[in-house]
């Protein structure tokens, strides 16, 4: 499961961008479990441990702003 987040949201941590090399990625829940969220590949995240730790049980309602960024200038790259 690991292995295809990371290929699906690229090798860093989706909030603050830091990479896999420099620091411990791990698997968040968009919308956690304890309040509901399942295990599916659409409710998971790759956060770094300490932007995980700041994020806790909150949903996650914001966009990530690293990945907007990116997909808008691949869009522009396409047209």
């Amino acid at each position: 499961v690991f292995e295809q987040l990371v290929l699906r949201d690229g090798k860093g941590c989706r909030y603050c961008g830091r990479d896999e090399t420099s620091i411990l990625l791990t698997i968040d829940h968009i919308f956690p479990r304890i309040r509901g969220g399942t295990n599916d590949l659409s409710n998971l995240q790759i956060l770094c441990h300490p932007c995980n730790s700041r994020k806790r049980d909150r949903i996650d309602f914001v966009p990530c702003i690293r990945h907007t960024v990116i997909e808008g200038s691949l869009a522009s790259l396409k047209s």
